[in-house]
């Protein structure tokens, strides 16, 4: 297999790059097995490149021991039409993936994952999809697990056809961000002693197709403590299930949160939620509930300050203070949804739209404002 499709934008010879470049071909029989013994030969020694991969299957891939003073980015030539079936990273730093598309042959099983990423610092997975066989099977893969690692960026994303979007565990200064998740089996993601994190405008699975009894959320931590967290303007429409938790914080002990501008839509009264913390401030969301699945309520429940939230509750429990508590009970009765959103008592298969703010209503003085108008693009 010829190397001539790899391009390097920098003023080196892609000579030094071969050891690289030779992991990185497209997947033949004869290579399938290839080992890079002398790999560690570049340790520490090169970065700052770009590495062009022409279309094409390049197999199970995967970076062990990869050390270098500044990041290489190994983009696909063609946006998507690089596939690699299967990503490991294990001891590296410094390497970005730009625009791959992560497609696993096999549904694989709940321990394995399509992207893994662990003993490793500054890694990014970026402007990529990644997904199992589109068969709808979703007991299987996770599509990105970090482990172990600091400096971590998810960004940019579509994760699909798995059983979940991803999990995050013993990791510090990750940003898990821009990401659209769909087509899941389970929660969306998943974080366990993580520290210094940013959770920002990711979109959650409208489809979800749970096993039978699973405990579905959105964004879920739990385990083991977990610090310095940002959970902000992420988005969750649910269009085939209702019993989706919003965000939730559960089983550890949560430090310097902050959790502001999100859009939860759900029939569980776990809209947002956190049990055990300190320092925490949930502010300016949007939590919903959908009528007749569930909970009458979707609430926004933390230990520490709430204040700035639209929250959907009981008839009895409507009324304007710190938070705003609407109610759907009686489209007569002050506190509608209608009375503050174009069509939010939609259910399920709500978008975006439908929530829009009704003019010089209180959705301009609470709630998600700035998201939603984000959102509509207004």
């Amino acid at each position: 297999m010829k190397l001539t499709p790899y391009k390097s934008d920098g003023t080196v010879s892609l000579f030094p790059f071969g050891l690289l470049l030779i992991w990185l071909v497209p997947f033949a029989p004869a290579l399938a097995e290839t080992r890079i013994d002398t790999k560690l030969e570049m340790t520490n020694r090169l970065g700052g490149e770009t590495l062009y991969l022409a279309p094409g299957d390049y197999g199970s891939v995967t970076l062990e021991g990869f050390m270098f003073d500044e990041p290489i980015t190994i983009v696909s030539e063609s946006a998507g039409q690089a596939t690699i079936e299967s990503l490991t990273i294990s001891g590296s730093t410094n390497l970005i993936f730009e625009g791959i598309h992560f497609e696993s042959p096999s549904n694989g099983t709940s321990a394995s994952s399509i992207v893994s990423i662990k003993d490793s610092d500054n890694i990014q997975i970026n402007h990529s999809e990644i997904n199992g066989p589109v068969d709808d099977v979703y007991d299987g893969h996770v599509g990105v697990r970090v482990t172990d690692s600091s400096n971590v960026k998810i960004e940019g994303n579509f994760i699909h056809d798995v059983k979940r979007a991803g999990i995050f565990e013993n990791t510090d200064g990750l940003i898990v961000a821009e990401n659209t998740a769909d087509y899941l089996g389970d929660d969306n993601y998943k974080f366990i002693a993580v520290n210094d994190v940013l959770i920002e405008n990711n979109i959650g699975a409208r489809h979800v197709f749970p096993s039978e009894g699973a405990h579905l959320d959105f964004i879920q931590f739990q385990g083991r403590d977990s610090s310095d967290i940002v959970i902000r303007g992420n988005l969750l429409l649910p269009e085939n299930k209702t019993n989706i938790q919003g965000i939730f914080l559960d089983d550890a002990h949560y430090t310097n949160v902050l959790i502001e501008q999100n859009i939860i839509v759900t029939g569980m009264i776990r809209g947002i939620s956190l049990s055990s913390g300190t320092n925490v401030v949930a502010r300016d969301n949007t939590v919903l509930d959908i009528d007749g699945a569930g909970s009458k309520a979707t609430k926004v429940m933390v230990v520490g300050e709430r204040y700035g939230n639209i929250q959907g509750s009981y008839l009895q429990d409507a009324g304007v203070g710190d938070n705003l508590t609407l109610q759907q009970a009686d489209p007569s009765r002050a506190l509608h949804y209608d009375d503050v959103f174009e069509n939010a008592t939609v259910g399920l298969g709500m978008d975006v739209l439908d929530l829009m703010p009704i003019p010089d209503s209180l959705a301009q003085k609470y709630g998600a404002y700035e998201r939603l108008l984000e959102l509509l693009g207004l």
